[in-house]
């Protein structure tokens, strides 16, 4: 008799097992499902948006429109485009997206050293219809009256059509503005732009 009560609570114990296994394999698959619906959803979001708000350390953000704005004041920091070439992606060595890339050359115009600065890059084409911005932040210094080469790359996206023709133009067909936002002096002072 004994042994008959042991077998039936090793029965009931399983299906006690069986019952919760199955409510939570259940709700494993339902959280698989949510989770690649929402990888899928991000993906889509993160391809329609890259031509709009996309950065990472040397990936600025970028936006595209129809003309090209002069800045009203001086600026302390000019900008001039020295290379810009593609990236293919290589699986093997770990970069899975194409990107442009290109080396800026920015010269300080003030007599200051400069110790970080961030605004904007508009690049046109010779008749001055906009291409695209990109949005930068640049923490290496530069000494007043000096030159510094930056290297920096965005992911290329061949749906958007401002990455398109950044991609196609010749650098010698292109103009480059730079349109300082805030630049932070080497003696600790900052200066903002509008």
């Amino acid at each position: 008799m004994k042994s008959y009560k042991t077998v039936l609570g090793y029965v009931a114990v399983a299906v006690v097992c069986l019952v919760i296994g199955f409510f939570a394999g259940r709700e494993y698959l339902k959280y698989e499902i949510r989770s690649a619906i929402q990888t899928a959803a991000d993906g889509l979001q993160q391809n329609f948006a890259s031509a709009l708000d996309v950065s990472s350390h040397n990936e600025p953000k970028r936006d595209s429109n129809t003309t090209v704005s002069k800045p009203a004041v001086p600026q302390p920091v000019s900008v001039t485009l020295i290379t810009k070439g593609f990236r293919p992606h290589d699986y093997q060595s770990g970069r899975i997206e194409d990107a442009i890339t290109f080396t800026l050359s920015f010269k300080n115009r003030t007599k200051k050293d400069i110790r970080a600065f961030g605004g904007v890059v508009t690049f046109s084409d010779l008749l001055g219809n906009k291409i695209l911005d990109l949005h930068l932040a640049i923490n290496d210094p530069v000494n007043a009256g000096t030159t510094m080469n930056w290297d920096g790359y965005i992911t290329y996206n061949s749906l958007d059509d401002a990455q398109r023709t950044l991609r196609a133009a010749k650098v010698r067909n292109m103009n480059v503005v730079f349109s300082a936002k805030k630049v932070l002096f080497g003696d600790g002072t900052s200066k903002r732009f509008e």
